[in-house]
């Protein structure tokens, strides 16, 4: 088969995963074998399968055994996903923080009690009832601060790592594999 991106001997993503369905079959059969992400979000899969497409669509597998490839590939996701899908959602809750939550700083709270009508606890960090003499410093960024201090948070996106995880089970070379030449015959001369 003649290509314009020459010849491979495996298939690529988008050959074995056409579609979503596909993908979610799969997934069922190895959370059924004990590969089981664990997602919270019912969907999160989705979100898995799109982002592997855009970026592994035309990317041949590295394994000639696509059993072995699907094993690799779900385990990734066995093993990082669930820590991913939780990033995602800090980074969504990150994004969402008005310019009030970004700017809010920490609190130090000292109390002194000379007669508190209960014995404080010590592994508290709420303020005593009563108290004859307490000191609160309360903190508060800058907008630039607290700016500066979000871009810093959300400088890479948490997907980056995720996808970066599957890149081992692609082809990472540009040119095309050479054809592989099978001796069918031998004949009494060459040997």
């Amino acid at each position: 088969m003649n290509s314009l991106y020459g010849c491979y001997r495996t298939r690529k993503f988008s050959d074995i995963y056409e579609n979503i369905e596909n993908f979610k079959t799969d997934l069922d059969f190895f959370s059924d074998a004990g590969l089981n992400p664990g997602f919270i979000d019912s969907n999160t899969y989705k979100t898995a399968y799109y982002l592997l497409l855009a970026r592994y669509t035309n990317s041949h597998i590295a394994s000639s055994d696509e059993s072995q490839f699907k094993m690799k590939l779900f385990s990734i996701i066995f093993q990082y996903g669930p820590t991913w899908e939780k990033r995602l959602s800090v980074q969504n809750n990150l994004r969402n923080l008005t310019d009030d939550e970004l700017m809010l700083g920490t609190k130090q709270i000292n109390n002194h009690s000379y007669n508190p009508s209960t014995e404080p606890s010590t592994d508290t960090l709420e303020e005593f009832t009563t108290t004859n003499e307490q000191t609160s410093t309360k903190f508060k960024k800058s907008k630039i601060d607290a700016y500066e201090r979000i871009m810093d948070v959300l400088k890479v996106d948490v997907s980056e790592t995720f996808l970066g995880e599957f890149k081992r089970l692609f082809i990472t070379i540009v040119q095309p594999e050479l054809p592989l030449w099978y001796i069918t015959e031998i004949s009494e001369e060459e040997v």
